[in-house]
């Protein structure tokens, strides 16, 4: 393998854990110019000893990613990634329990598997893959996974986390994967869609946060903004609201969120609105048959880089603005608000203040308690050097 070096620097992180090593960090190299986009390497630090194992692209900001710090193991063995992809799988195991078979069994460098997602939907699984170097090794990884879950079919989802790797956006299936997938979660049945859904098809993240919600949604009013596939507003329905409304600007997704409806047999208290969601609030006197007591707002990433945290940040506080007009101030029961960000750029605490600085200008004289501050699921379990990894912020509040 060819050999890199780095600063003394992203050394000592990288014995600390850290999985990346940035490209200002890379001294040099045995050949660089002649190294492939993702190919296995071993890195040196400036003394010349070699300190751990991983795959290189030096066209991205993130040169290095790292395999293993024990400098001993084979990274182009089918052995040293069947064991990693075992052990990922007996963790949910024992998260999950039996549940695991519906739930996200990979979580790239969560799992010492960068660049690699692996979502299961039973004896379906769908993937996702990041970088170059994880894409050099897919046929490694779906050997490993063939046989540790023997699927029907598999749905990869070819999503560059940058231009630099050189990935086109593409979806590619192995196997016969019907049009729509069912989705077990918190006892119940939604439908997801493999070949055409955002990412890996279905946001297994937000398992907790839904039950969390929906456990106080009995005979309330329940607004889910960027439903998706109903993933909230069902269970909620479910759980005895008295009336849902789901709203996104995707057909497919609303679909598939209609047709779970249909399957819990909650579709008469359900109504679904096809809509951009800043347009929705901003007509919503016009469009309004009743107001709200819980309203949901579960938006995509509005800060996707650095760059974008001041803008990103306005976007959230215009969506937490316009939702507290869906709720009746004349109404003295009982109301919840929440919000949820994927944006990992999002600062927990800025967001948090920036939704309370709305709510002392929209709701002046109410008593507000913060009743959850949570993140992903534990299937989601985040690295501990790697900040990306716990992107997910839940916020609801009582009020």
């Amino acid at each position: 393998m060819v050999e890199v070096y780095i600063s003394n620097n992203a050394s000592n992180q990288v014995i600390s854990g850290f999985p990346w090593v940035y490209k200002s960090d890379v001294t040099a190299s045995s050949a660089l110019e002649l190294t492939d986009k993702g190919e296995l390497i071993t890195i040196l630090d400036n003394r010349g000893k070699k300190i751990a194992l991983g795959y290189l692209n030096f066209s991205s900001n993130i040169s290095i990613r790292i395999l293993s710090i024990d400098i001993k193991e084979r990274p182009d063995s089918e052995e040293f990634f069947r064991k990693r992809i075992s052990r990922a799988i007996e963790k949910r195991k024992k998260y999950l329990g039996a549940d695991f078979t519906y739930s996200r069994l990979v979580f790239g460098e969560a799992d010492n598997l960068p660049g690699f997602i692996v979502d299961s939907y039973g004896k379906y699984l769908s993937c996702e893959i990041t970088t170059t170097g994880a894409y050099r090794l897919k046929d490694l990884f779906f050997k490993i996974l063939d046989k540790e879950l023997k699927p029907k079919a598999v749905a990869i989802s070819i999503n560059a986390n940058d231009r630099s790797e050189g990935l086109s956006q593409q979806k590619i299936i192995q196997g016969d994967i019907p049009d729509i997938v069912e989705v077990k979660e918190n006892g119940i049945t939604y439908f997801a869609n493999l070949k055409e859904g955002q990412k890996t098809g279905w946001f297994y993240d937000q398992r907790a946060n839904r039950k969390f919600l929906s456990d106080h949604a009995n005979s309330k009013n329940f607004c889910d903004l960027f439903t998706h596939s109903g993933g909230f507003g069902i269970l909620s329905a479910l759980k005895g609201a008295r009336y849902v409304l789901m709203a996104d600007s995707s057909e497919l997704a609303l679909n598939l969120a209609k047709e779970s409806a249909k399957y819990n047999k909650v579709n008469n208290k359900c109504e679904f609105v096809k809509t951009d969601i800043f347009n929705f609030l901003e007509n919503f006197k016009n469009f309004k048959k009743q107001s709200f007591d819980i309203v949901n707002a579960d938006p995509p990433a509005f800060i996707k880089a650095r760059k974008y945290v001041q803008t990103g940040m306005k976007g959230y506080s215009k969506l937490v603005s316009g939702c507290m007009d869906l709720f009746d101030s004349s109404k003295t029961e009982e109301k919840i608000f929440a919000l949820t960000s994927c944006s990992h750029h999002a600062d927990r605490n800025i967001l948090k203040k920036n939704i309370e600085n709305i709510f002392k200008k929209k709701l002046p004289s109410s008593n507000i308690k913060l009743i959850s501050n949570a993140g992903a699921d534990k299937d989601h379990l985040p690295h501990p050097h790697l900040s990306k990894t716990e992107y997910l912020k839940f916020l609801a509040y009582r009020f």
